[in-house]
């Protein structure tokens, strides 16, 4: 019983770790897009 109960545990903080690494690739990958469009913008108001 204790055994199931760990392994339960376990799954489910594998998927919390999942969760929080999609997170962060979510987070990492809007942070690219709008340092790209400062970056666009900036290149367009110095023209």
């Amino acid at each position: 019983m204790k055994k199931y109960i760990k392994d339960k545990l376990y799954a489910h903080r594998v998927r919390v770790k999942k969760l929080w690494a999609v997170c962060l690739i979510l987070i990492g990958i809007n942070n690219v897009i709008v340092g790209i469009g400062k970056y666009f913008k900036a290149d367009s108001d110095r023209k």
